[in-house]
């Protein structure tokens, strides 16, 4: 039986608990922070200690249906979804096309395409994820400071390679093919504070974001109707990778609009 992206918003796993101590600043509770209109395109330059800046390219292109199997049931999913396309990074993580729906939860990502040798001007179909619910990419509700999230998913990522073309269908994958996880990742809200990118001063809201298998911890500045401005992936208090908005275009089209 399929199921459309209207199950989402009741199978969705989140748990929202208070943080004690001080009174934090005032934050807005309402806002696009993470607008998802199709021709909206964000550049940002990234920089590692390892390596030179690199220029990423980030568009939403398209309202598209998709449909996928479900990896443990088999069964097909279907969303009208926002197609985002990233291509440039050194990480193959931050290469691909994503597949956005929202929910009552927030923004969610239900699927994904990663690409290899994208440098090549050749990009290949490396993995593929597929997510559920969803993963949790912006969170809908209260956007005051102190409110803290948890987010829970099922992550089955293929191997594109040996998947025998379930990739590119979007079909069922055979067992060997597949890496079926669950997920966990804490959010809180920070804070609101006034940042300087290259592609101006902005009012942004910070929010970080914990791995909870990992611990890897990333911190997002983001800016009313503009999206993300910057991000950062810290290890205690050394950055290891930055993203700074270089230039950006907000698009006026949503999907169901």
């Amino acid at each position: 039986m399929t199921r459309s992206s209207r199950a989402i918003a009741a199978s969705a796993v989140l748990f929202v608990y208070a943080c004690g101590g001080e009174t934090p600043p005032t934050t807005p509770t309402t806002g696009d922070y993470f607008p998802v209109a199709s021709g909206s395109r964000w550049t940002y330059t990234e920089t590692r200690p390892e390596g030179g800046p690199v220029t990423l390219e980030k568009e939403i292109s398209a309202c598209e249906s998709v449909t996928f199997a479900d990896c443990e049931t088999g069964e097909p999913r279907t969303f009208e979804a926002s197609r985002h396309e990233s291509i440039g990074s050194n990480d193959p993580e931050e290469n691909g096309i994503s597949y956005l729906v929202g929910s009552d939860d927030g923004i969610l990502r239900v699927l994904q395409d990663m690409f290899d040798n994208c440098d090549t001007g050749t990009c290949d179909l490396e993995f593929q994820q597929r997510y559920s619910p969803g993963f949790l990419r912006f969170p809908s509700g209260d956007l005051g400071a102190g409110r803290s999230i948890g987010a829970t998913h099922t992550r089955c990522e293929i191997d594109c390679h040996a998947a025998e073309g379930a990739c590119e269908e979007r079909g069922a994958a055979h067992a060997e093919a597949m890496t079926i996880e669950e997920k966990r990742y804490d959010w809180t809200i920070d804070l609101v504070e006034d940042v300087s990118v290259p592609a101006g001063e902005f009012t942004a809201l910070r929010m970080t974001r914990v791995n909870g298998d990992t611990g890897e911890t990333k911190r997002y500045w983001f800016a009313q109707d503009v999206g993300k401005v910057l991000e950062q992936e810290v290890d205690g208090e050394t950055v290891r990778r930055e993203e700074k908005l270089e230039s950006y275009e907000i698009g006026t089209t949503t999907c169901g609009s």
